[in-house]
């Protein structure tokens, strides 16, 4: 009776524990697929969960467990997953262009950011430059309408909606895709206020059917 209980406890518990719903772009463009598959990551793990909206505001204060607070966004975002009614809007920007300096620059400078920096993208390819141009051409390929999200609405930064909550705004740099095209780097900037923001480079990697952010490099933080 007792090993009875048990097991229905551990049954009870896994029916009731929350599961992470997917939100996985079909498109056959493999580019377009990369991008949405890594916005989406993006979007839910490092924009701040700004895309909860209201519900977001004092989660911290609220749960100072880590454990629980991750269960509280977990079904916060399970709940708002697919319901587009309402979503909040992050804005593309493909206007303004990053800039990375030469090869060179970062070659006769001795600081730590320059030889993390030449690591990380001498480690993914043995043309450099090719690296760093990549990272400074943005994407202008795809329009806000190509993106996917099951969290978020994708807008053009010109486009503005005051009907509905901005996470911010996004600009992505092109990918440059190894040989193989299983591994590519970016760089994209998340702004979210005159103070609020960040840029880094990513180094993502495609594991069976989807694109997830493998390694990152902090670019500036405010």
């Amino acid at each position: 009776m007792r090993c009875f209980i048990f097991f229905f406890s551990i049954i009870l518990l896994a029916a009731c524990e929350q599961k992470v719903k997917h939100c996985n772009c079909k498109s056959d463009d493999e580019s377009l697929k990369a991008y949405n598959d890594v916005l989406n990551e993006l979007i839910e793990t490092r924009f701040y969960n700004f895309y909860l909206g209201e519900e977001e505001v004092g989660l911290s204060a609220k749960y100072t467990d880590t454990a629980a607070r991750r269960k509280e966004i977990l079904k916060l975002r399970n709940k708002l997953f697919g319901d587009s009614y309402r979503f909040g809007i992050l804005y593309l920007d493909t206007a303004l262009r990053p800039y990375f300096s030469p090869l060179s620059v970062y070659k006769a400078a001795a600081n730590p950011y320059s030889r993390l920096f030449l690591q990380v993208i001498c480690s993914f390819s043995d043309q450099p430059q090719s690296i760093i141009d990549s990272l400074n051409h943005l994407q202008q390929t795809y329009i806000a309408a190509d993106f996917e999200s099951c969290v978020a609405m994708i807008r053009n930064i010109n486009d503005i909606d005051t009907t509905r909550f901005s996470i911010g705004r996004i600009k992505l740099s092109a990918i440059c895709f190894n040989r193989q095209h299983n591994r590519g780097i970016l760089y994209y900037e998340f702004r979210c206020g005159w103070l609020c923001g960040k840029g880094e480079v990513l180094v993502i990697e495609k594991t069976t059917n989807c694109w997830r952010i493998a390694n990152t490099m902090q670019e500036w933080r405010s």
